[in-house]
């Protein structure tokens, strides 16, 4: 019996904003009912930074979804209000299930800070099934040398395998709703590869991050587009001409009620509700020291050491 390929089913370019930290990010997902049960996938950056510009988000809560985060390049400063406190290197993948809730921060790496450099990474938000909402929180981390990875027999494509089953190899992380996350890179030209993806994956898509134009289900695939994938049980991968960087995900669709409010992402209105009180006091614990207050200060600095070298470049021109 022939396995049907996915093909694209429609592509949209990815608009590109600052967060509230400054930080440039391309939107890839932000609409759940389309892409349940992704809430959010988010592409950081790439941003350059000189010494004392490097900024990150500062203690914040969440509740009720499970976040995938993987950094390409710099160095994060991560700690919770579970204890957790680690500074991750490029090639990490971090995985956070949130469950009842915690307060965490990511703040750049001492590296990046003192010395400057290129901060790039993705979060993609997984949403959890209501049963499993106030679930106890579960932290992962994986280092780059652990990371589960494929490489085509030619030696064309490598599959960074952060979720689901690719090849016979299995993930790196398991989120409870079933998601196929596939960090694959192009090396070389007229590189491809084909990828399985089970037909119970109701949403499939296919982000380019960076290189050229890959073409992904028989159509072109530019950086910074993400397209949705039709049915099917796989999907062709692959460049006619410079290498390429391509994220493939797909899962299996929850089908209940989303309501999202800032970092929280729940099933009601009242369910909401809960969340900002407990957060608000103090049932999510709290990070380590400095706390809050100094993280923040520490971004506003960068964020006005930035703007002051802006200046002063202008003006040398």
């Amino acid at each position: 019996m022939r396995v049907k390929d996915r093909t694209q089913s429609d592509s949209q370019q990815c608009a590109q904003y600052q967060m509230e930290s400054g930080l440039p990010v391309y939107k890839v997902i932000d609409d759940t009912e389309a892409s349940d049960p992704f809430l959010l996938f988010d592409h950081i950056g790439p941003v350059t930074f000189r010494p004392g510009e490097a900024v990150g988000a500062a203690d914040h809560p969440h509740r009720g979804m499970e976040l995938i985060s993987v950094l390409l390049q710099g160095s994060v400063h991560h700690a919770d209000s579970a204890g957790h406190d680690s500074v991750l290197p490029a090639g990490t993948v971090q995985h956070i299930r949130f469950g009842r809730g915690l307060v965490h921060f990511e703040m750049p790496g001492p590296a990046l800070v003192e010395s400057g450099g290129t901060l790039e990474g993705y979060q993609i938000w997984v949403n959890l099934p209501p049963a499993d909402k106030l679930c106890n929180p579960v932290y992962t981390e994986v280092a780059p040398d652990d990371l589960p990875r494929v490489r085509t027999e030619d030696g064309g494509a490598e599959i960074r395998v952060i979720s689901g089953t690719s090849h016979g190899v299995e993930g790196a992380v398991s989120c409870v709703t079933p998601v196929l996350l596939l960090d694959v890179q192009l090396i070389r030209r007229d590189a491809s590869v084909k990828l399985e993806i089970p037909d119970q994956y109701g949403c499939a898509f296919a982000y380019c991050f960076s290189g050229s134009s890959a073409i992904v289900g028989g159509r072109p695939l530019p950086p910074h587009w993400r397209a949705s994938l039709g049915q099917g049980e796989s999907l062709l991968v692959s460049t006619d001409s410079e290498p390429c960087h391509l994220l493939i995900g797909a899962g299996v669709p929850l089908r209940e009620p989303v309501v999202k409010y800032g970092p929280f992402a729940m099933c009601t209105e009242q369910e909401i509700r809960e969340a900002v009180q407990d957060y608000r006091q103090g049932l999510m614990g709290e990070c380590p020291p400095p706390g809050a207050a100094e993280r923040q200060r520490q971004i506003n600095a960068a964020l006005a050491l930035q703007k002051a070298n802006a200046d002063s470049a202008s003006d040398g021109n």
